[in-house]
């Protein structure tokens, strides 16, 4: 808008300038014209030189000894123009008439001053009028964009992790007519979502309370039985130790669950050791019996610090791990520790579709939540840590590498 005012202001001023000074140069031509005219209509009464009102005439007949004033002194015939002599303003005409030369001058320095007084006068109108227009803009433009600013803040504050009621908390008391009705609906629909997302949260912590309640019994017939110590056999003993592992992980998943669900108020400050951390990951898996012996682990020398919740890091770590020994059956599982990621690589037959979908930053609306639970909750924990996750495929060969980057 205030590039609009100067574009207007400018165009304006220069066009009345370009109008009035053509209006003048025609005046004064016709002016000049009218007296050359009547000089040389009256030539012989008044001798071959004429003075008056600010006109010089002169008419030197062809052959004439007679000498050009100063004025014209070095103009040719035919020659019109202006001159500037000192501080006056003559408009010349040096043209052939009866077997002579006329020459004309006309003393224009008063409408000079004139002019120069009205642009003078026109620019201070036209930077006044400038300056009003963008005071003017600039109040149009803030009375238009407060409101929008502050309806744009408003939602820029907006969180998933707000502890106060939003819709309560949101604006809707706008003077215009259509920011408040698209405050208001937007309002409403802060409204259906909160109620929405405390019905999920209740329902994930009544579910995953109620859960917990048989993974303990099965934990507790398991530590009964092992504590008996009676021979089983073989057969039974595999049985109890995959009941043992599958109690396990559907603890920690429970547990994963319950954390996501609250709102974000993690222990983010907290310092993790990487190292003593997949150490402890791993030392967890083989004391339930699961085949860690096909994991590479070479920890770094001394520990390894990054900023992350205790529980939701061992929680992403022990899913990565569990993940690659479940789905790869055979071949080594390589965990490689950097000062900028761990990396989990296996030899299995790689990740379906669904899995990738899951995995993503954003998973896709349609991906199936089958059999993914463990690598959801992956993506879900990284994002809430703040963690780059991705993923490495080889074409055409076997395996999987998952890194999660800080």
């Amino acid at each position: 808008m205030a590039a609009v005012s100067v574009a207007t202001t400018v165009l304006l001023f220069v066009t009345v300038s370009l109008a009035y000074e053509d209006m003048e140069r025609a005046m004064l031509h016709l002016v000049f014209a009218d007296e050359e005219s009547f000089f040389l209509a009256h030539l012989d009464s008044h001798g071959s030189r004429l003075e008056a009102a600010g006109l010089q005439a002169v008419f030197i007949a062809e052959g004439s000894s007679e000498r050009v004033p100063p004025l014209f002194a070095g103009l040719k015939p035919p020659y019109k123009g202006e001159l500037q002599i000192d501080d006056r303003s003559y408009l010349v005409h040096v043209e052939r008439e009866r077997n002579g030369t006329l020459y004309l001058a006309k003393d224009v320095t008063h409408f000079e001053r004139r002019e120069a007084m009205f642009r003078g006068v026109l620019f201070a109108v036209a930077v006044a009028a400038l300056l009003f227009g963008l005071l003017l803009s600039r109040l149009t433009a803030d009375r238009v964009t407060r409101p929008l600013s502050r309806l744009a803040t408003a939602i820029g504050k907006l969180t998933s992790d707000r502890r106060t009621d939003a819709s309560a908390s949101f604006p809707t008391d706008f003077t215009e007519v259509e920011l408040r009705e698209i405050a208001r609906a937007f309002s409403r629909y802060l409204e259906e979502l909160e109620r929405f997302m405390a019905r999920e949260r209740r329902l994930v912590s009544m579910a995953s309370h109620e859960l917990r309640t048989p993974v303990s019994v099965i934990a507790g017939a398991l530590d009964v039985i092992e504590k008996r110590g009676a021979p089983c056999g073989e057969a039974t003993d595999r049985a109890l130790r995959r009941i043992r592992v599958a109690a396990d992980e559907m603890r920690e998943q429970i547990n994963a669950i319950l954390t996501l669900s609250r709102t974000r108020t993690t222990n983010a400050e907290s310092e993790v050791d990487m190292a003593g951390l997949c150490t402890s990951v791993i030392a967890d898996l083989g004391d339930a019996g699961l085949a860690t012996d096909r994991i590479i682990w070479s920890p770094p020398a001394g520990s390894l610090m990054i900023k992350a919740d205790p529980t939701l890091a061992k929680m992403l770590v022990r899913n990565l791990v569990l993940n690659a020994l479940q789905h790869a059956q055979t071949g080594e599982i390589a965990l490689i520790l950097t000062a900028e990621a761990l990396t989990v690589s296996d030899h299995g037959p790689g990740l379906s579709p669904n899995h990738k979908a899951l995995l993503g930053s954003a998973p896709a609306k349609h991906a199936r939540a089958e059999g993914g639970l463990g690598l959801y909750l992956v993506t879900l924990i990284a994002e809430r840590l703040g963690l780059l996750l991705t993923i490495q495929e080889s074409p055409g060969q076997p395996g999987t590498t998952i890194a999660i980057s800080w």
